[in-house]
């Protein structure tokens, strides 16, 4: 009886991953028709001076975004700049997570017996400021 049950929850399981394959690519698609018919439309409205239209309880507008980026090859020179200017507050240091993560699993690898990660070669310093933990979860492939 173990079996059965097993088995048609792995069969709920995969039920439920198909459906959100579909939905996400149906998801998608529309999206993507969302973004060819916004650039048709803002490029129509700008050409004709129209600002926003309401409809069907909804009011449709054309917003001017402002997008600023530092080249990688400007960062360090931008970092000065940004200092001498008095803007060394726009500066931030972040930790690369994933850099982290894989650090971590190659320093402190999982020992095969008791199931826990070695910590010997994890410098105290970087371990004590870390919350590191496992979860495990379900993965479908095809094949």
């Amino acid at each position: 009886m173990g079996e059965t049950v097993e088995k048609d929850t792995v069969d709920l399981l995969l039920d439920a991953h198909e459906r959100v394959e579909a939905a996400n690519a149906e998801l998608a698609a529309a999206k993507a028709e969302r973004e060819r018919l916004e650039s048709e439309l803002a490029d129509e409205w700008i050409a004709r001076g129209k600002q926003r239209e309401s409809r069907r309880g909804r009011t449709i507008y054309i917003a001017r975004d402002t997008f600023a980026s530092v080249p990688a090859d400007k960062r360090a020179e931008m970092r000065r700049a940004l200092e001498v200017t008095g803007l060394g507050d726009f500066l931030t240091t972040t930790v690369a997570t994933g850099k982290l993560k894989a650090w971590i699993k190659e320093v402190a690898p999982i020992d095969s017996e008791s199931g826990d990660r070695d910590w010997s070669q994890v410098p105290p310093s970087i371990r004590d400021n870390i919350n590191v933990y496992e979860r495990h979860s379900m993965r479908v492939t095809r094949g």
